[in-house]
């Protein structure tokens, strides 16, 4: 009986497999990288502070060339913003969550200023003269210290400072403000302009909320917090 002569085989290779796979990973998930000195040091992209004021302004529907005042905060005042202008963290513009004009600094002490137009889990877009850049955070604190400044709408300028006991139109704003914070669908009858004490419970309870002194003090903190409610006015996408 004749025996069949054996078919020689070549047995596939694993790991040309795995090459293979490693190669399409990295051209699938290949992205340009940015990198926020060469964004900085572009001749082509506005990156002083004006730029970017014109750029917050722009938020709001504003014209900031067009206003008269020396800073920012008096032109925004004219048109009854206030300026909140601090040193802080990520976290701090998170929570007050409106546009943010940051300043950024080269390790030559040359500084730059852009706007926060979006603040998402590790990575902020960077607007600077309407051109964006999504970045992650840390590669912004190489060059951010914390310093930054935002515009916010109180119920009047200069900013009151409400207490129980008080009568004032300014207390309807709070009201209506926390009803859009407690899901409360109140109708205006009930918008009282005196602040009594069950509206002092319920300044207590925002401010624990936001981690603010519960004093039932409402100042500038407070009112800015309140702020964040409102609907009406520009935030982090």
């Amino acid at each position: 009986q004749e025996i069949p002569t054996p078919v020689a085989t070549v047995p596939e290779n694993p790991e040309n497999n795995v090459v293979a796979e490693v190669e399409a990973s990295e051209t699938e998930s290949e992205k340009p990288t940015i990198d926020l000195l060469e964004i900085l040091q572009n001749p082509e992209i506005s990156s002083d502070m004006e730029s970017a004021f014109v750029t917050l302004f722009q938020k709001w529907q504003l014209d900031y060339l067009s206003l008269a005042g020396t800073t920012a905060c008096e032109r925004a005042s004219k048109k009854g913003l206030a300026c909140l202008h601090r040193t802080g963290s990520w976290e701090d513009i998170r929570h007050f969550n409106r546009p943010t004009v940051i300043e950024l600094m080269t390790r030559d002490g040359k500084q730059y200023h852009t706007v926060i137009t979006e603040l998402k889990g590790e990575t902020a877009t960077l607007n600077f003269s309407g051109k964006t850049f999504e970045l992650p955070l840390h590669d912004i604190n190489n060059y951010w210290l914390g310093q930054f400044l935002l515009l916010w709408q109180p119920p009047n300028l200069p900013i009151p400072l409400l207490k129980v006991g008080m009568t004032s139109k300014d207390v309807i704003w709070v009201r209506k403000l926390l009803n859009i914070h407690e899901k409360q669908d109140k109708v205006s009858t009930s918008l009282s302009t005196r602040f009594d004490s069950v509206l002092k419970t319920r300044v207590m309870a925002f401010q624990r909320d936001f981690g603010l002194k519960p004093d039932g003090i409402i100042g500038e903190q407070t009112f800015l917090m309140l702020s964040t409610s409102s609907e009406e006015q520009p935030s982090l996408r």
